[in-house]
């Protein structure tokens, strides 16, 4: 009796392992999966906020738990808000303010702040928008001054 129940026992332990092994798979492709759609919500994220989406950035937001001042691995901490502002997009700027982005972080490939970058692309209301929350040094490193159309903006002072 005993080597009957051997015989049957056998192949469901095969079955098993197979199983096991197919497990194992379908979690390495769950994994990849996830990582990918991780990696498109990121570049969404950056996108609405480039674009001035500003309902599918706070969605984003909330889908993914980023922080406000997110930026993209490998762009210079190039962030969310330092994107927004350089392409003047006011509703996204206040938003991202608002949810707590950190205003004085820099880009470092241009070496730039946010409020330096929209004032060298002559938003104004950004920029206003941006000053009323500086609380650091928000210049340019190498102190350079941005002509906006008739008004220049020194950004070589400290906020307080």
């Amino acid at each position: 009796m005993q080597v009957a129940v051997n015989v049957r026992v056998g192949p469901l332990i095969e079955q098993l392992k197979d199983a096991q092994e197919k497990i194992r798979g379908l979690e390495a492709v769950n994994k990849e999966l996830t990582d990918h759609k991780k990696e498109l919500q990121e570049e969404m994220l950056m996108s609405a906020a480039v674009l001035g989406d500003e309902r599918m950035l706070r969605t984003l937001l909330r889908q993914t738990g980023l922080r406000p001042d997110f930026a993209l691995p490998g762009t210079h901490r190039q962030t969310l808000l330092w994107n927004a502002a350089t392409e003047g997009r006011l509703h996204v700027v206040e938003f991202l303010l608002d949810a707590g982005a950190e205003v004085d972080l820099t880009c470092t490939e241009t070496d730039t702040t946010p409020l330096y970058s929209a004032a060298e692309e002559g938003h104004h209301k950004v920029v206003k928008a941006l000053l009323d929350k500086v609380r650091v040094d928000a210049r340019c490193s190498n102190s350079r001054s941005v002509n906006m159309s008739k008004n220049v903006y020194t950004l070589d002072a400290v906020y307080t």
